[in-house]
Parts: structure tokens; C-alpha cells; sequence
């Protein structure tokens, strides 16, 4: 269906139309999906985007709203990291996963590199869930 929208490398290159192009599809299928759906999401924390959590679901409604309801204790409860700013589907959660690793290993500046990109205001997405 849909595929990564930056290629497994250690460096940060990405053909800045292409992955504009990628991100647009991926948001508007997320938008009309009524299904489950593997997705990879970017949450930065609310005052200064000065924390960053990555994670994959398969529910993302759900977990959009159990981050911004405090649900569940933990690192995004803690850090009051509420904004979804990010986010890539998958085909599979395998994909996804090593997808999250990956994003994982990478440079802070990478990560908001990869956000400036498609959404430069840094807006919460999760409104139109």
C-alpha cells in the first residue's frame, strides 16, 4: 500500500517533493480509513517541542486520544507529550517496528528535519481524528 517515506540510510537525504507527495497520501487515506492501520507517529511534548516520543499502533484514534487524556501512565503522561505532528502507515507492524527503530537511532535534528518537511508549524494533526 503505502511505502516509507524516506529511505533506511544513515544519512538524512530525502527528494523533498517526493516525500511531500508521500506524506499527503498517507494523510488522506489515514483520514478515510475505518480500519485498523500500522502506523509509525512522532509526538513532541506541547510547550516547546523541547521532547520528542516516537511509537508505532495500530489504533492511532485510540491512542491519540488516551495521549491526550492522560489514560496511561507513562514517558507521554509524564512529559505531557499530546501534540501528533508525524506519522507514516504501514503495511504490517514488522515494517512499522523497524521503521521505529530506526527513527529511533537517528539525530534529534534528523527527527525535526523529517516533521519540517511536511508539517513546518509543527501543528497538531491529531485534530482531525
Amino acid at each position: 500500500m503505502i511505502q516509507n517515506l524516506l529511505t533506511e540510510c544513515s544519512e538524512f537525504a530525502v527528494n523533498d517533493r517526493a516525500s511531500e507527495l508521500q506524506w499527503k497520501s498517507n494523510h488522506r487515506s489515514l483520514r478515510r480509513m475505518n480500519h485498523r492501520q500500522d502506523t509509525l507517529r512522532l509526538h513532541p511534548n506541547f510547550k516547546n517541542n523541547s521532547v520528542l516520543y516516537i511509537g508505532v499502533t495500530s489504533q492511532l484514534a485510540q491512542r491519540i486520544w488516551q495521549h491526550k487524556n492522560g489514560v496511561i501512565d507513562g514517558f507521554t503522561k509524564k512529559y505531557h507529550v499530546h501534540k501528533l505532528v508525524y506519522f507514516e502507515l504501514f503495511e504490517d507492524m514488522a515494517t512499522a517496528i523497524n521503521r521505529e527503530k530506526l527513527l529511533k537511532q537517528w539525530k534529534r535534528e534528523w527527527k525535526l528535519d523529517l516533521v519540517r518537511k511536511t508539517n513546518p508549524d509543527f501543528l497538531d494533526l491529531s485534530n482531525e481524528f
